[in-house]
């Protein structure tokens, strides 16, 4: 697997989270939100420069031929080019179907249209960030009141 062993090691890292313990307030929502819109918008950058450097190589090799790519990814290609064309589709459709089912169809349509554009990690997070940032937080005062 591409990252070896320590890829499976990243979870121990929540150990070290406290966030259990904390109080759960409008006001904390609001600031994680901020935070994690921050780092959707951090990543972007690093997104789109893979992206623009993958279609670089792509267009390089093959230019405007998309018969030429499709006749390497998938019809003459070795197993192991074939399995992760397979692997990067499948990945791609969750992303589509985690953003249709947590933020609705509109922003999976919305990601598949920007993916030509921006590249796939950077569509699915200019949407979740944009759709993060909608995201109402008087919900959270309302359950309490109820309690």
């Amino acid at each position: 697997m591409l990252g070896g062993p320590i890829l499976g090691l990243v979870g121990l890292t929540l150990w070290l989270d406290n966030s259990p313990e904390l109080a759960v307030t409008k006001e904390s929502q609001i600031a994680s939100a901020a935070a994690v819109s921050k780092l959707y918008k951090v990543m972007m950058v690093p997104g789109f420069i893979g992206w623009f450097l993958l279609v670089g190589v792509a267009y390089t090799s093959y230019g405007t031929s998309l018969s030429s790519l499709w006749n390497d990814i998938w019809v003459n290609a070795s197993p192991s080019v074939g399995f992760m064309t397979i692997d990067t589709a499948t990945l791609y459709l969750g992303v589509l179907m985690f953003i249709a089912y947590r933020h609705g169809e509109i922003k999976a349509v919305k990601t598949l249209i920007l993916t030509a554009v921006l590249g796939p990690a950077t569509a699915a997070l200019f949407v979740i960030d944009e759709a993060e940032n909608e995201m109402d937080f008087a919900q959270l005062n309302d359950d309490k009141k109820k309690d």
